[in-house]
């Protein structure tokens, strides 16, 4: 594929063409028909020409960074291909829209693995779920004799940390009668689960997934979820 730098040069060009077109007109350029059916008009100043574009375009999606891409082609013969490599390798425009990141399988499996080697140094047999930033389900452990109750425990301590972007522990005290968040371990289906075993996974401060296990004790649940959590760590920094 076309390497970055080449990409970036792409931009430039396609910049310095843009800029040459409103110099040699003098007004705006004329409006345009975007693919949402929205009128868009470019601005004069192409300092930044696609983002100005991808601006206009009353979507947040990264489908129309291709419409913006299509747009650019009345200004310069590059290939499209040229143009949408650079919308999909370009982090200042996709910054634009809202995406989220989780962890793949792979990761997830990994993360596994270290869980189970920590239960089986400890000497317990546990259930470990690994989730994504929706707390959808990623890979599961349920180790040989481990407590069937707790399968559903370990799914939702990690759900409950994705959702709320925190250690399930956390939550425990602002849940007990009188706190702020009373009650909400009956919230979302009576899946919100409020004592310790669940931590979210985060990555340059954004959650990237998280993990929940059950099948000890409190203590010892938290214990291989932040061994989990540490394994993460030493994985992807």
């Amino acid at each position: 594929s076309t390497s970055y730098s080449a990409l970036s040069s792409a931009y430039a060009k396609l910049e310095r063409e843009a800029t040459a077109s409103v110099a040699r007109q003098r007004h705006d350029l004329p409006r345009a028909q975007s693919v949402t059916g929205q009128t868009l008009k470019l601005e004069s100043s192409f300092t930044t020409s696609l983002s100005v574009i991808i601006f206009r375009m009353n979507s947040a999606h990264p489908k129309w960074a291709l419409a913006g891409g299509l747009l650019l082609l009345k200004l310069s013969s590059l290939p499209i291909t040229t143009i949408i490599e650079y919308l999909r390798h370009s982090e200042a425009l996709m910054s634009l829209f809202t995406t989220t990141s989780s962890i793949n399988a792979n990761l997830a499996r990994k993360l596994i693995e270290a869980g189970e080697e920590k239960l089986h140094e400890m000497g317990i047999a546990s259930n470990i779920a690994i989730v994504d930033t929706q707390g959808f389900l990623i890979t599961f452990l349920r180790m040989d004799g481990a407590q069937l109750p707790s399968i559903e425990h370990a799914i939702n301590k990690g759900y409950t940390s994705a959702l709320f972007g925190a250690a399930t522990a956390s939550l425990s005290k602002d849940a007990e009668p009188g706190g702020s968040l009373y009650g909400l371990n009956i919230t979302l289906n009576q899946r919100v689960i409020v004592f310790a075993g669940g931590e979210p996974l985060l990555h340059d401060g954004l959650l990237v997934g998280a993990v929940g296990v059950s099948g000890g004790t409190a203590e010892q649940d938290q214990q291989v979820a932040d061994h989990v959590v540490q394994a993460f760590k030493d994985l992807v920094c």
